[in-house]
């Protein structure tokens, strides 16, 4: 059966005369800049840096042949993209594919066409199965296609498309994987109130420190966040934790969108590390009038006018779970909100069985605003 399923797969992709593989600069430059004119005018949307995206695929896709892209052309224009690659999936045991990248116009023989092109080149992987979309060089990365919440714009580092990109995937024998939530909170009223009066409780309990990232002793930060990630990692959020030498170069590769005051380490009495927060200013506000663009002098004087945060990582060692460190790392949060001007914080993405995560947001105010869905499907028949 697997067999038969591979020669009828190998023939449909053979027939089709829409697909493109990406394989010189220009088609790869057409890959890229594919979602300029495909969201042109829709403000929700936030672009990438195409510069810089263009320089990682050519290195990728290329050069070490790591990743395949593909484009659909119709009508002689281009309708559509996908990204793919193939990994070891320890949990399933065996390879699976992944697809990245994929955008389209509103056309189901489009996005069949693409996702037959990656399901080609995963049966040539010896995968067994599809999945995505992920975030390109990190197939842990959860994102997923924006199924729920396209009302609102999309923070930093994370996606946004249009309402039928769900749909193209389902008619395409693609179903759910899994989804991911994001939640809007309330900065006011009642709840920052609880927080609050949670936090002075807390302090009077345990004798606590929270301090902000500080780059003059950035090692030894590193070194404790890396320390804390070891303790509270489970299954649910990391296949494993990050070393120290990921998280300093994650740390450094982002220091653009870094803003030391919104990263929160929390110390117990005798110093040791106990639990942290990270938000980032949601430089998209800035991103989308540059187009996409790294402008330097935009950014610095666009930094300062930055309304909303976006929170990306909590994380509290066993020993002090459930006990209310996570309320005083996010009321120093607040606190820190309040001196930049932040009015609007979306934590997220979260996958939607780690309930207790997303609990602890929705005690402190958080309702349920985006959801995020991977899909997958099985090669084998």
């Amino acid at each position: 059966m697997y067999l038969t399923y591979i020669l009828s797969l190998q023939g449909e992709i053979k027939e089709s005369r829409m697909i493109e593989k990406v394989t010189d600069k220009k088609t790869l430059r057409e890959f890229v800049y594919f979602t300029e004119k495909l969201y042109e005018g829709e403000d929700r949307y936030a672009p990438p840096f195409y510069g810089a995206l263009y320089k990682e695929l050519s290195r990728e896709v290329l050069e070490k042949a790591a990743y395949k892209a593909f484009l659909a052309k119709k009508d002689g224009k281009i309708a559509g993209r996908i990204l793919y690659t193939s990994e070891y999936n320890e949990k399933e045991g065996g390879v699976t594919g992944y697809f990245s990248l994929f955008d389209a116009y509103d056309d189901a023989e489009v996005a069949k066409e693409l996702l037959l092109a990656a399901e080609k080149a995963a049966v040539a992987d010896g995968a067994t199965r599809l999945e995505g979309p992920y975030t390109p060089y990190d197939p842990d990365n959860r994102r997923g296609i924006l199924v729920k919440g396209q009302e609102y714009p999309a923070m930093i580092f994370t996606s946004y498309n249009y309402s039928y990109y769900g749909e193209l995937l389902e008619k395409a024998a693609y179903v759910k994987s899994c989804d991911t939530v994001a939640l809007k909170i309330d900065l006011q009223g009642e709840k920052a109130e609880f927080l609050k009066t949670l936090a002075s409780e807390v302090r009077k309990r345990f004798d606590i420190r929270v301090d902000s990232l500080d780059y003059s002793r950035f090692d030894r930060d590193v070194a404790d966040v890396a320390k804390i990630f070891a303790s509270a990692t489970t299954e649910i959020n990391y296949r494993e934790a990050p070393s120290v030498e990921t998280i300093a170069r994650l740390a450094k590769k982002m220091r653009l969108f870094i803003n030391p005051d919104l990263i929160k380490i929390a110390r117990d009495a005798h110093g040791e590390p106990i639990g942290f927060c990270m938000c980032l200013p949601d430089f998209n506000q800035i991103i989308r009038k540059t187009g996409g663009k790294i402008k330097p002098l935009a950014f610095l004087l666009g930094r300062k006018k930055i309304t909303a945060a976006r929170g990306m990582l909590q994380y509290v060692v066993p020993e002090y779970q459930g006990k209310g460190v996570i309320g005083v790392l996010f009321e120093e949060t607040y606190r820190s909100f309040e001196k930049y001007g932040i009015t609007e914080f979306e934590g997220g993405t979260i996958m939607e069985d780690n309930k207790k995560s997303i609990g602890v947001l929705e005690k402190f105010g958080g309702k349920i605003t985006k959801v995020y869905r991977l899909y997958k499907k099985e090669l084998q028949s």
